[in-house]
Formats: structure tokens, C-alpha cells, sequence
């Protein structure tokens, strides 16, 4: 479990960490804004080669040790490198750098609430208007008294949109059931109607897609393929090339196995 756990935690951070520090040219001196973001790329990747270490300890150690290193080491090590990332964003406060640079510190708090509340804190005071908020409002994501002041107050249609979108997923917990629906499903509709065309994106740059496919995603399965529902249609080809549909076997019992090859 603790090896899962652990494993799970570096490829996230990886993941999340690969690509966010991108050049944004400042109009009024490009040169300095390149150097700042290459400022914050070294910060990032220092952190990640130092992670990188130390999973491989991690991997060697026994149990103790990893426990320790899942408790203490690494917690330690995160919040180092969300302090660097912090004093960044406070020598650019009120810059594009500042909320790309506290966008990745923020899940780099090492368990520090209070490090955690300051940056979150600051993301919003001085971003709450600002697109590039976007990526870092899946980190507090279940915080629904500042997911309900994002939709109302900021002027960023992204940043309402994502905010709103979270705090229905909030709402859904672990899914969508027969208990939440009437809640649920009218806030995604309205969602999809007023901010479907909106990009979820992540820390990193990484597009989870588009608000409204998402959603119908969601609400297909949820309205087709819960227990009880009668399966959607399906057509395709058998082994032999034969074309068939699912209804052809209407009345029978069949079992159905999806399988693919990564």
C-alpha cells in the first residue's frame, strides 16, 4: 500500500509538474520575463530531480524508512521548494509569473495548512481575475465557501466556469446516484449551457477537455449505464469480421469484456 501510495504521489506531481513553466513574453521587457520563468523552471526542476532521488531511497528502504520518508522526508522536501516558489511570487506579485508560480507551490505545502492557506490566500487576492488561475483551482476544489466566492466575483469567465464545475463535482462526491441528482444534474446542465465551450485545464497545461463533453460524458453514464438500465446500443465487428449489434442478442444473456493494449 505504502509503495502504491507513493508511487501514485510521484507520477502525479511529475504529471503536474511537466511543462507549467512556460515563456510568456512581457511586452516590456521580454528578456526579463524569460528569466524569470527560467528562474522558476529551475526551482521546479530542481524539486523534481530531488524527488526523483528520493523515490529511488524510497524504493530501496524498509518498511521504517518509508514510512519516515512518507511522513517526514518528503513533506519536508515539498515545502522547501514551495518556499522558493513563494519568495518568486512575491518578487513578481501581480505578474504571470507569480500566479504560475504559486499555482505550483500550492500542492507542494508539505502538509503545512498554514503555508497552504497563505498561498491559497494570495492566489486569489491577487488572480481572482486572472485566466491563469485556472489550473490551480483543482487544489482546493473541495473548499466550497471559496469555489461559491470564485463563480460570483471573478470577472475571468474561465475561472467562474472551472470554479462552478468544481464545486458541482463537490456536490457529486464519489458519483452521481438517485440522492443527488435533483442537485446535481441541474447545476452540470446549466454548467454546460453557459460554460461548455471552456478548456478543464490542469497545472502543467494539460487539457482534461471541454467543460460541456465532460459533463455529457458524465450525465450519459449516469442516465445509460447504471445497474438496471438497459445497455446503449452497440455495433461493431466480431472476430471473424462479421458485422453485428448488441441488440441482436435481445433476450439472451451476454457478457460483455472491454479490454485494450497500452
Amino acid at each position: 500500500m505504502i509503495r502504491i501510495l507513493a508511487s501514485c504521489c510521484l507520477i502525479a506531481f511529475l504529471s503536474v509538474s511537466q511543462g507549467v513553466c512556460q515563456d510568456q513574453a512581457d511586452a516590456k521587457n521580454p528578456a526579463e520575463a524569460k528569466q524569470i520563468t527560467a528562474q522558476i523552471r529551475k526551482v521546479n526542476l530542481e524539486f523534481r530531480a530531488e524527488d526523483q532521488k528520493l523515490f529511488k531511497k524510497f524504493q530501496a528502504a524498509g518498511q521504517e524508512e518509508k514510512q519516515k520518508i512518507l511522513r517526514e522526508t518528503r513533506p519536508a522536501l515539498m515545502k522547501k521548494y514551495a518556499l522558493q516558489l513563494w519568495e518568486l511570487a512575491e518578487q513578481h506579485r501581480n505578474t504571470p509569473h507569480a500566479v504560475e508560480a504559486l499555482a505550483l507551490a500550492l500542492p507542494l505545502n508539505g502538509r503545512d495548512l498554514e503555508l497552504k492557506n497563505q498561498i491559497q490566500d494570495r492566489l486569489v487576492e491577487d488572480h481572482i481575475d486572472d485566466k491563469g488561475l485556472v489550473p490551480a483551482i483543482s487544489a482546493f476544489s473541495r473548499d466550497a465557501k471559496l469555489l461559491k466566492r470564485l463563480v460570483e466575483e471573478s470577472k475571468s469567465r474561465e475561472v467562474r466556469g472551472v470554479a462552478a464545475y468544481y464545486d458541482a463535482q463537490r456536490l457529486k462526491g464519489r458519483g452521481l446516484t438517485e440522492k443527488n441528482a435533483d442537485t446535481v444534474i441541474p447545476a452540470m446542465e446549466k454548467i454546460q449551457k453557459e460554460y461548455g465551450d471552456i478548456e478543464l485545464v490542469m497545472a502543467g497545461g494539460r487539457s482534461q477537455g471541454k467543460l460541456g463533453k465532460l459533463i455529457e460524458n458524465e450525465l450519459f453514464s449516469f442516465r445509460n449505464l447504471r445497474i438496471g438500465k438497459e445497455a446503449p446500443e452497440i455495433a461493431a465487428e466480431d472476430l471473424d469480421g462479421v458485422e453485428f449489434k448488441l441488440s441482436d442478442y435481445r433476450g439472451k444473456v451476454v457478457v460483455l469484456d472491454f479490454w485494450g493494449d497500452w
